[in-house]
């Protein structure tokens, strides 16, 4: 009986001294508590510790490159962003279409997965623009002669949106082929021609000041690759134009439409302005009609037709670069499918 009792006693003992160790072994750790003059030397537990939020570098595949409020979405590829209300300076005109890397913290960066091919807003990838706006109806306004007497200015004018290209006239010109201007296509070598007519005080760079102010809240867009020398010419014409209080919003493409639109309809040669322009319309707006697309030297009657209707010129239209008479019997056949419909002659027949 003593020996149960002894042992009994050496458990108690062996127990409470344990009990001491680890206290005073708690007391010394800084990791569990916390004595500080404001609680009287009285320890108190830490806070739980809580890691702070690492931003990293993940690459992030767009699928579908979205406006901000995610209700419409673009094929990154076809994608035209429009800058609006932005200082030039901020103008970067970058062609980033599937890839680009956004700010994310490390719990986002466990999920990696979730960032390949998802729909993007336009604003994380820069806040400075937006997406175009969907459209029910769109007229594509060409610059051929066969314009010339159509009298289809009335009737271009009442579409919703209305697309021209490479600063074609309009003074002089408004019964065959209307006034409305809301997105202005410009190719390498306008870009060119503007930036190089702006350049320096002369009557051309007047006049072109001149005809900028009558396209006032238009789109100038440059659908074709934006390098360092096409950046800089585009930020120089929109630090321009905020000078002379000229209200044009800048667009161009995240991915060169010259590639896009001769992959997407197999051209072979290069796709023209025209065909470029019926391209990229076609992610946003709805209906699409084409005035002033005829590729030929003669109408149907063997009339001359000219090359652009504002300039007295007759050309070869079989030229190297592009190929016309494709393009415009790939036009007939979409009109034929009720994909497009293309106007030539007269609109009051």
């Amino acid at each position: 009986m003593n020996r149960k009792i002894t042992i009994f006693i050496a458990c108690c003992i062996l127990c409470l001294v344990s009990l001491i160790v680890y206290n005073a072994e708690v007391a010394e750790s800084p990791r569990a508590l916390f004595v500080s003059p404001e609680n009287n030397g009285i320890p108190r537990p830490l806070r739980k510790f809580v890691p702070t939020p690492i931003e990293v570098d993940v690459t992030k595949m767009c699928g579908k490159i979205c406006d901000r409020e995610m209700r419409t979405c673009f094929d990154p590829t076809l994608s035209v962003v429009v800058y609006d209300g932005t200082s030039p300076e901020k103008m970067r005109f970058e062609q980033k279409v599937k890839k680009f890397t956004p700010k994310i913290d490390t719990e986002e960066a466990e999920n990696k997965w979730k960032h390949n091919r998802s729909k993007c807003p336009v604003n994380e990838l820069d806040e400075s623009f937006h997406t175009m706006t969907k459209q029910e109806s769109c007229a594509i306004v060409g610059n051929s002669g066969i314009l010339l007497g159509s009298e289809c200015g009335e009737e271009i004018d009442s579409y919703d949106f209305v697309l021209r290209s490479n600063l074609a006239l309009l003074e002089g010109y408004t019964k065959d082929v209307g006034n409305k201007t809301n997105m202005m296509m410009i190719n390498f070598s306008t870009l060119g021609r503007i930036y190089g007519t702006l350049r320096n005080q002369s009557k051309a760079k007047d006049d072109m000041l001149r005809y900028f102010k009558l396209l006032n809240g238009t789109i100038l867009w440059y659908p074709k690759a934006t390098g360092e020398r096409q950046s800089s010419r585009l930020q120089h014409i929109a630090t321009l134009f905020l000078e002379e209080n000229i209200h044009v919003k800048f667009a161009y493409n995240l991915m060169t439409a010259t590639v896009v639109t001769k992959r997407k309809w197999g051209t072979g040669k290069e796709a023209s302005s025209g065909l470029i322009t019926f391209t990229m319309a076609q992610t946003f707006c709805k209906n699409v009609t084409l005035y002033g697309f005829y590729p030929y030297q003669r109408d149907e009657f063997g009339v001359p037709v000219l090359y652009h209707y504002y300039e007295p010129n007759l050309i070869d239209f079989h030229t190297r670069t592009h190929n016309f008479d494709r393009e415009h019997r790939l036009l007939r056949s979409l009109h034929d499918q009720h994909i497009l419909k293309l106007v030539i002659g007269s609109c009051k027949e």
